[in-house]
């Protein structure tokens, strides 16, 4: 299936779902959304999917004017019930979404001969996550103190990355000093509920790696690989004997006993060395070939800048706990939609430079100096239309599958490419980063 008609059918079962009689009963808090009010359950979700970055009085007249055909008496409602009733509703139907578009993606996806043979990648990293300067974030999840020592709260969060089809597979929110490792674990338990076809394989940076996790792993049947430190006993007994693949039996207590392979990565004069973890003992898996499936880590960064960056995870449009784990959940749902777009406009962008390619070599213009450059579709432009669109067309407003071939062919076009510029690096300059968003630093004291 393409990918428009892959979205088409995701956005089709979300409307089922979200139309379903007893989706009030399954993703409710408490006794809200029993009565009939003018504010339903099926507003409220469209409500936050409409995601306005306005105040909330004008983002309510938006919606009102956008919705008032389906919607009835919706728009006379105050600040107030929204505010009450989105209380009322849980970040789990948001999850729910999220596993629902990645599982049909993944039954409708056909295997790519191209991708990686023999495994599912996945990448597992956590991140600092800037929270609304007020009391309830503060005690839900914790704060940081910076060099004055004032207090700033903050939220830990985690994703679990398909770094083979790049999308988001499970998101986690807690509190700032939470364990990556639980968090880790966490994710094990969601990838349990993914329909893969490969061996799943999950690259970790350093602070990863216990023992703990590593059993845990393996009792779900999970291949991985850790970057870990130099000060590792089995590390430095490799350094001492010269050797740069080695096997280890990993034993600290008679609880958890794992057996290790150890490898150690040259990656030249600047680079230095680094030190892997793993239970890919197939000896056909070299020392070249764990350079390359670290590497492939890195799209899981590119992630981060891209939600945090484009998308603006940490703008977030309420400020109890619940509000701000709806809008985790929803920039993920969105940026998993704005990935499979991106899909089949990227492999026509790309088909459109090879030709171009061969056009300049047939011409020996290559031989002048001149160099084919390469594209790629603009996030932004991904994200603006399936985020505009994506509300509207569960509201049963516009057609489905027009809709998704529309934002396609408006990807197509030449001014929605954004050029290729491999090797490109930037210096971190800001040791010490502003709170970006104004109500993420607004004080709550005197």
């Amino acid at each position: 299936m393409k990918a428009k008609e892959i979205i088409a059918l995701i956005i089709m079962l979300i409307k089922d779902e979200l139309e379903s009689p007893d989706i009030a009963d399954r993703f409710r808090i408490g006794k809200g959304f029993t009565r009939d009010r003018k504010l339903t359950f099926k507003a409220m979700v469209l409500f936050l999917l409409f995601k306005g970055k306005k105040a909330l009085t004008s983002t309510m007249a938006d919606f009102r004017d956008a919705f008032s055909d389906c919607l009835g008496s919706t728009g006379h409602i105050t600040k107030q019930a929204v505010s009450k009733a989105r209380k009322n509703l849980s970040p789990d139907i948001f999850r729910f979404f999220l596993r629902l578009c990645v599982n049909t993606f993944l039954d409708a996806k056909p295997e790519d001969s191209a991708l990686e043979e023999k495994f599912h990648i996945f990448a597992i990293d956590g991140t600092d996550i800037q929270m609304p300067q007020r009391t309830q974030a503060l005690e839900k999840f914790s704060f940081h103190k910076d060099r004055k020592g004032y207090p700033f709260a903050m939220g830990k969060g985690s994703i679990l990355y398909s770094v083979t089809y790049k999308l988001i597979i499970d998101f986690q929110l807690q509190k700032y000093k939470f364990s990556e490792r639980s968090l880790a674990m966490e994710h094990v338990k969601a990838l349990s509920q993914v329909p893969f076809t490969k061996q799943p394989l999950i690259i970790m940076d350093r602070g990863y790696f216990s023992k703990e996790l590593c059993a845990f792993m393996e009792e779900h049947g999970i291949k991985y690989i850790f970057r870990v430190k130099k000060n590792m006993l089995e590390v430095q007994k490799m350094i001492k004997s010269g050797s740069m693949d080695r096997v280890f039996p990993y034993k600290r207590n008679e609880k958890y006993h794992v057996t290790v392979r150890v490898i150690r990565l040259d990656l030249g004069d600047q680079a230095g060395e680094e030190y892997l973890v793993t239970n890919l003992f197939d000896s056909s898996i070299g020392l070249k070939e764990f350079k390359k499936l670290y590497f492939l880590r890195w799209p899981v960064e590119l992630k981060y800048r891209e939600i945090k960056g484009i998308e603006c995870l940490e703008d977030f449009s309420g400020y109890t706990p619940e509000a701000i784990e709806q809008d985790c959940l929803i920039t993920c749902l969105y940026s998993n939609l704005a990935s499979i777009l991106r899909m089949e406009a990227d492999d026509y962008i790309n088909a459109r430079c090879l030709e171009k390619a061969a056009e300049l070599e047939a011409s020996k213009d290559t031989a002048s100096g001149r160099k084919v450059i390469m594209y790629r579709s603009k996030i932004c432009r991904s994200l603006e239309r399936i985020m505009k669109r994506f509300p509207v067309m569960l509201a049963g407003l516009h057609d489905i599958e027009i809709c998704c071939a529309d934002i396609i062919a408006f990807l197509f076009l030449r001014e929605n490419w954004s050029e290729i510029q491999p090797g490109r690096q930037y210096e971190r300059v800001i040791k010490q980063p502003n709170r970006k968003y104004h109500y993420n630093k607004k004080s709550i004291f005197g």
